[in-house]
């Protein structure tokens, strides 16, 4: 069984100061996020990235954030904890994909020997 991912973005002063995520496979690169702060007042005009939502063009100051593994880092702030803390619903376990795929091709192989047995 491997274990859902869960994340956290913390903020202090309303700046995301990092961005965590628990439980994420080793297999599998980390996902960039985008920071997105619509607030432009007083930046500079090559702070200012702009790019289009629907039909029209908007402004933020961006920037990619790469999360943090919460397993790598002692005494940082679990996303799973704080999940808890405010009662949502976490999935414990999820199945392993690798269990998942051998469990489909093997059923049709288990067919098979029913049926052959069957006749």
């Amino acid at each position: 069984m491997s274990r859902n991912s869960s994340f956290a973005i913390v903020l202090e002063g309303g700046l995301v100061q990092a961005i965590l995520v628990q439980d994420w496979p080793e297999h599998l690169p980390l996902p960039p996020f985008a920071v997105v702060d619509y607030d432009t007042e007083g930046a500079a005009d090559h702070e200012i990235t702009r790019f289009p939502i629907g039909n029209t063009e908007a402004e933020a100051i961006c920037r990619s954030e790469t999360p943090t593994v919460h397993e790598q880092c002692a005494d940082s702030l679990s996303p799973r904890a704080v999940l808890t803390a405010l009662d949502e619903p976490v999935v414990a376990d999820a199945p392993d994909p690798l269990a998942i795929a051998r469990g489909v091709g093997q059923s049709p192989l288990d067919l098979d020997a029913r049926l052959t047995a069957a006749e």
